[in-house]
C-alpha cells in the first residue's frame, strides 16, 4: 500500500512527531511503502535518526509570492491572513503528495486534512483517515481552556480564592470570587462566529475523512457530540528496547525524587505538582521536582509556575531543566523515583508509558488518557485531577508501602511490553486503513 503520513511540523521533538515517525518505520517493515509530507521542517533538527529512516517530502522554505493574493492579506485581521495562508500552505503540499499514493493519513493539527481534502479533490479521489491526537474546534477548545483554570484556594495565609495571573503568578494578587476563572460566557456574536467556523470546517474538511481515529474514550465522545461522527479509538506505542528497565526501589534515607515531563501549557498542571510538594515537605517529607519541558511555549504560564515556586520558598527543591536530548531523558527516568503526570483533559500521554517501561512508579490523573489503559494500585496510581492534597497522599503510600512501590515498578514495565508498541499501533492503523479502502 502506497500510503502518505501528513503533520504539520517536523523538526520539533514532540509525541506528534515521534508518533508519525515510528508509524512510518513500521509500516514500511511491513511492506508498505511510506511517505512522511510536512509543511515545515529543517534538516539536522527533530528526531533526526528516526527522520533518516524514512523519506521526507516538505514544503520549500523560500516559495513565490501570490501577488495581488499576499497584497490583501496585508490588510486582513490576522487570524483571516493565518488561515488563508494555512490553507495555501495546505494547497502547496496537496500538489507535493505522489499520484500513485493509495492512502492518505493526516495527523492532529487541523491543516493536515486540509492537505487531504485539496489532494482528494485537485488530484486523486482516495480514501482518507484523519488520525486526531486531540480535538480542536474552535468552540470545544474554548471550553476546555475555560475548564483549565478552575478557582482555587489561595495558598497564601489569607485563604481567599485565586486564580491564574499572567503577568505576577498564581496568587498575587487574590482575586475574591465564587465563579470559574475563565467561565465567561461568550457573546451571541462570539458564538455565531465559533458555530459558523466549526460547521465550516466539519462541512468542507473534516466531512472528507472517510475514517476519524482517536487516542482515548473522552476525545472519541467530543467527537460523536460536536462533529456528528462516529470514531474509532487507537493506542499510541513505545519503542520499549529505547528506554531500559531499573528496578526502583522506594527511597527510605533520602529525599524523594519526583519527574514530570512535558512541554509548558495550562494543561500539565505543574502547579498541582508544586502544591503537592508544599504539602509534602510540611508534613516532613523530604523531597524534590524535576520539571522537563521547554518553558516557552507558553511564557505567561511558565512566569505562573516559578512565581508560586518563589511563594512556597521551594526555589531549592524545584529544578526546571528545559529541553534535554533523547539520552539525558533516558537518565532522567533512571534517576528518579515517581514519575508524576497530572495533565488534565490531556488526550493520551506517551511518557507516562516510557516512564513505566522504565520501571519508576507512575502517579497519573484520570482525565489523562493515558489512565484509561491502566489500573489504579497495580500498574499506577490513578488520581482526581486538579487535587494536590490526593498526589501528595498517593506520593506517601509510595514511600510508606515499598512492596507497592516495587510491584507497580515491575508490573508497569510488563503492561507496557504486553500491551503497548509501535508495531502494534502500526497494525491497529493498517487495519483502519483497509476499513478505509474498502468503505471510504
Amino acid at each position: 500500500m502506497n500510503i502518505a503520513l501528513i503533520l504539520k511540523k517536523l523538526s520539533v521533538e514532540g509525541g506528534i512527531q515521534r508518533e508519525v515517525l515510528h508509524l512510518a518505520i513500521q509500516l514500511q517493515a511491513m511492506g508498505d511503502n511510506v511517505t512522511v509530507y510536512a509543511l515545515h521542517y529543517e534538516k539536522g533538527k527533530g528526531f533526526i535518526d528516526l527522520i533518516n529512516q524514512v523519506r521526507v517530502v516538505t514544503l520549500p522554505r523560500q516559495r513565490k509570492a501570490r501577488g495581488v493574493a499576499a497584497s490583501i492579506e496585508l490588510i486582513l485581521p490576522s487570524f483571516v491572513a493565518h488561515l488563508l495562508q494555512e490553507s495555501r500552505d495546505a494547497y502547496d503540499l496537496a500538489c507535493l503528495v505522489d499520484t500513485q499514493t493509495e492512502l492518505l493519513n493526516p495527523h492532529h493539527d487541523p491543516v493536515t486534512y486540509k492537505v487531504a481534502y485539496y489532494f482528494k479533490k485537485y488530484v486523486h479521489r482516495i480514501p482518507s483517515v484523519w488520525m486526531m491526537n486531540d480535538f480542536n474546534t474552535k468552540y470545544a477548545s474554548f471550553l476546555r481552556s475555560r475548564e483549565l483554570y478552575p478557582v482555587r484556594e489561595c495558598p497564601t495565609a489569607c485563604r481567599g480564592v485565586w486564580r491564574l495571573n499572567t503577568s505576577t503568578g498564581f496568587n498575587a494578587p487574590c482575586e475574591f470570587s465564587n465563579g470559574v476563572y475563565g467561565k465567561k460566557n461568550l457573546s451571541p456574536l462570539m458564538r455565531a462566529g465559533y458555530w459558523l467556523f466549526d460547521t465550516y470546517e466539519r462541512l468542507r474538511f473534516i466531512k472528507a475523512q472517510d475514517v476519524i481515529a482517536v487516542l482515548d474514550y473522552h476525545d472519541r465522545d467530543l467527537a460523536i457530540r460536536y462533529l456528528k461522527r462516529d470514531v474509532i479509538v487507537v493506542r499510541q506505542g513505545v519503542e520499549v528496547l529505547q528506554f531500559p528497565f531499573v528496578q526502583h526501589e522506594a527511597p527510605s534515607t533520602r529525599a524523594v525524587r519526583i519527574l514530570m515531563i512535558g512541554i509548558f501549557f495550562a494543561h500539565r498542571r505543574f502547579e498541582d505538582a508544586i502544591e503537592a510538594l508544599h504539602i509534602l515537605t510540611q508534613s516532613g517529607v523530604m523531597c524534590t521536582l524535576t520539571i522537563i519541558g521547554d518553558p516557552t511555549t507558553d511564557q505567561a504560564y511558565a512566569h505562573a509556575i516559578t512565581n508560586l515556586v518563589h511563594t512556597y520558598n521551594l526555589d531549592d527543591a524545584v529544578k526546571f531543566s528545559g529541553r534535554v536530548n533523547e539520552q539525558e531523558l533516558i537518565n532522567a527516568y533512571g534517576s528518579h523515583d515517581i514519575f508524576l503526570f497530572p495533565n488534565h483533559l490531556q488526550s493520551w500521554g506517551l511518557a507516562v508509558f516510557e516512564a513505566m517501561a522504565s520501571g519508576i512508579p507512575v502517579i497519573i490523573s484520570r482525565t489523562a488518557g493515558a489512565s484509561e489503559v491502566l489500573t489504579h494500585g497495580e500498574n499506577a496510581l490513578i488520581v482526581d485531577p486538579k487535587m494536590p492534597s490526593q498526589i501528595a497522599e498517593a506520593v506517601q503510600r509510595l514511600l510508606n508501602d515499598t512492596s507497592l512501590y516495587a510491584d507497580i515498578s515491575k508490573k508497569g514495565r510488563e503492561f507496557v511490553e504486553h500491551q503497548l508498541s509501535w508495531r502494534q499501533y502500526a497494525e491497529n492503523m493498517e487495519k483502519i486503513f483497509r476499513i478505509a479502502l474498502t468503505h471510504g
